[in-house]
C-alpha cells in the first residue's frame, strides 16, 4: 500500500431471496448501491437452505468485513447473528427486516418499511451494542419460551404465517393449551433457584416479543439482563387477564406470573421438553442460558 492510500472498506450483503417476494433483487440492489455511494466495496450473498447465513456471517468474519448487512426475517437475522458471535471480528451488522414478525427490528426501531430501512445505510451511521444470549451451541436475540404451547410456536406453518402475522402464534398456542396440564420447574437464576409448576417459561432479551414491542417495557436491548416470565397459572380467565396487563406493559405483575432476572440461567423440568429459540427448535431441557452484553453493533436510527 503506498503512503496515505486509504484502504477501502468492505461490505457484505446476506439476503433471503424468498423474502420480500417479488422486490428480493431491487431490494438488494438498492442496499449495494446505498453502500457503495459510502465507499465501500461490496458482495452478496444470497441463502438457498438452513444455516446459509451462519456460513456467510463467518465468512464475512474471517475477511474483516467492515459492514453485515442482513436482509431477510427473523430467520435469516437469527442464523446470520450466530455466525456473528463470540468471533474475534465481528462487523457492523445492519438489519433490514423483510419478515413476518421482525422482532429484533422492532425492537431497535429499525423501519419495518423496507426502502427506509435501506436509508440507515445512507445516513450519518449511528450504532448501537446489543446484548445476545447463549443456550449451549446456539445463540439468540429475542427470546427463548419452554412448554408444550412454545413447541407449538415452532410448528407454524409458513404459510400460516404470512397470511396472520403474529396471530398465527396464538392460534396454536390455543390449540395447544386445552390439553395442557403444565409441568414442573426448578429454575436457578444466578443462583437464586426457584421451583414452580408452570404452563410456560418465556426468557426474553427485548421489550418484543411476537411482533408486540410493549410484551416488556423494562427490557432494554443493551440493559445486561435476560427477562424471565414463569406462566403459572393458563386459563380462559386468565389469558384475557394477562392480556389486559400485557397492553398495559404491566406483565410483570400480573398474580398468574413469576418475574425476575439474571444473566446466568439452568432450567430443568420434569418432563423433556425442546425449548423454541427464536422461533426455531432448539435444545431439549435442562438448558442452560449466558448473556453476552453488549455483544453486537447494531446501526439503528438516531434517537
Amino acid at each position: 500500500m503506498f503512503m496515505g492510500e486509504m484502504k477501502m472498506k468492505k461490505a457484505m450483503l446476506i439476503a433471503n431471496p424468498d423474502s420480500g417476494k417479488e422486490r428480493s433483487t431491487e431490494y438488494q440492489q438498492k442496499a449495494l448501491e446505498a453502500v457503495k455511494r459510502n465507499g465501500y466495496e461490496t458482495s452478496i450473498r444470497l441463502t438457498e437452505k438452513q444455516s446459509d447465513a451462519t456460513k456467510y456471517a463467518r465468512e464475512a468474519c474471517s475477511k474483516e468485513m467492515d459492514l453485515l448487512i442482513v436482509m431477510g426475517g427473523d430467520g435469516t437475522v437469527n442464523e446470520a447473528i450466530n455466525g456473528l458471535a463470540e468471533q474475534k471480528h465481528r462487523p457492523i451488522l445492519s438489519i433490514i427486516p423483510l419478515g413476518t414478525v421482525n422482532n429484533l427490528a422492532r425492537a431497535l426501531s429499525i423501519p419495518l418499511q423496507t426502502d427506509a430501512a435501506i436509508e440507515l445505510l445512507e445516513k450519518d451511521t449511528f450504532t448501537k451494542e446489543i446484548d445476545i444470549a447463549k443456550t449451549h451451541e446456539r445463540y439468540f436475540m429475542s427470546s427463548i419460551s419452554i412448554g408444550p404451547i412454545a413447541e407449538a410456536f415452532y410448528g407454524v406453518p409458513s404459510e400460516q404465517k404470512s397470511k396472520l402475522g403474529a396471530l398465527a402464534y396464538v392460534l396454536e398456542g390455543a390449540k395447544k393449551l386445552r390439553d395442557d396440564e403444565g409441568f414442573n420447574v426448578e429454575i436457578d437464576a444466578n443462583g437464586k433457584v426457584i421451583k414452580k409448576h408452570a404452563f410456560l417459561i418465556l426468557v426474553a432479551l427485548t421489550n418484543s416479543v411476537g411482533g408486540y414491542i410493549h410484551f416488556n417495557p423494562k427490557a432494554e436491548v443493551d440493559d445486561g439482563k435476560m427477562h424471565i416470565f414463569i406462566f403459572e397459572e393458563l386459563s380462559a380467565f386468565n389469558i384475557f387477564s394477562m392480556v389486559g396487563s400485557t397492553l398495559s406493559g404491566n406483565l410483570q405483575n400480573d398474580d398468574h406470573i413469576t418475574y425476575l432476572t439474571a444473566n446466568r440461567i439452568t432450567i430443568r423440568t420434569d418432563q423433556i421438553l425442546t425449548a423454541n429459540v427464536d422461533g426455531e427448535e432448539g435444545p431439549h431441557t435442562p438448558v442452560k442460558l449466558k448473556l453476552l452484553p453488549s455483544h453486537l453493533e447494531v446501526i439503528v436510527p438516531k434517537p
